[in-house]
């Protein structure tokens, strides 16, 4: 993936964790191998997209146990949301709500979009 990496990897990234489990895409999945280059370069940006992808995935992990608990609504990403889509989809619907609910804007960012997504991308009752 190289620099040219965009922030919208972090978010996929924990946003994949809070949807059905087993679906990973070639073409949409950091390697381990890339985060490593990436982790290890000299530029801020890259440095920065490490931080940010590691946040990332870290409040997944952990937005996905509260919502395995019962705190939270599981998101259900479709199989052919692209993560361009998938950016443009939570920005809008982030702007959005801040907008009606500035009060949210101190809210922890991870909890609000575990919420979002979910409202944007329901699962389906089983047996449908």
């Amino acid at each position: 993936m190289g620099r040219m990496l965009t922030l919208y990897v972090a978010v996929g990234v924990a946003c994949g964790l809070l949807s059905a489990p087993g679906r990973a895409y070639a073409a949409d999945v950091m390697s381990a191998a890339d985060l490593r280059d990436i982790c290890h370069s000299s530029d801020t940006t890259s440095r920065n997209v490490c931080r940010v992808y590691l946040l990332g995935v870290t409040e997944g992990i952990t937005l996905g146990i509260e919502i395995g608990r019962g705190h939270g609504a599981p998101a259900c990403l479709p199989e052919a949301v692209s993560g361009d889509a998938l950016q443009a989809k939570l920005r809008e619907r982030l702007d959005a709500h801040l907008e009606r609910s500035p009060g949210d804007a101190q809210e922890p960012a991870a909890r609000l979009i575990a919420h979002l997504m979910a409202r944007a991308y329901p699962c389906r009752p089983i047996g449908r």
